[in-house]
C-alpha cells in the first residue's frame, strides 16, 4: 500500500460508512460481493491484518479504492458543493451526473 493510501482502520471506517450510506445489510453486501456473510462481518469489524482477496472484492463492490491518496475533508466538501451546485435536483439529472462521474473514474483508472 502506498504511504498516502488508507490505513486498515480508515478502510474499515470507509467500508462501514459506504454500507450505511447505501443502506445495505451485511447479508446483501455478501450476496453482491460473493463473499460469505461471516467474512463481511469480520472485515467490517476490523478483524483482519492484511488486504485479502475478500477485502479487495468488498472494496470493488463498493467502489472504494484504498490505495489512492486520502482526500481531506476540505477537498471532499468542495467537491460535494460543486456537484450539488450543478445538479438541478431531478432524479434524471442525478443519474446523468452519476454516469458522468463513473465515466470519468473509468478514464482515470486506465
Amino acid at each position: 500500500m502506498p504511504a498516502d493510501g488508507l490505513t486498515n482502520n480508515q478502510l474499515v471506517e470507509t467500508l462501514q460508512r459506504s454500507t450505511s450510506l447505501l443502506g445495505i445489510t451485511q447479508v446483501e453486501l455478501a450476496k453482491l460481493s460473493g463473499i460469505s456473510q461471516s467474512q463481511v462481518s469480520r472485515i467490517l469489524a476490523g478483524r483482519f491484518s492484511r488486504r485479502s482477496k475478500a477485502i479487495i472484492q468488498l472494496c470493488k463492490c463498493l467502489k472504494i479504492y484504498p490505495d489512492l491518496p486520502i482526500r481531506t475533508k476540505t477537498q471532499t466538501k468542495r467537491l460535494e458543493i460543486a456537484v450539488v451546485d450543478v445538479w438541478d435536483g431531478t432524479p434524471g439529472h442525478e443519474a446523468a451526473i452519476l454516469r458522468l462521474l463513473e465515466a470519468l473514474r473509468a478514464v482515470t483508472r486506465t
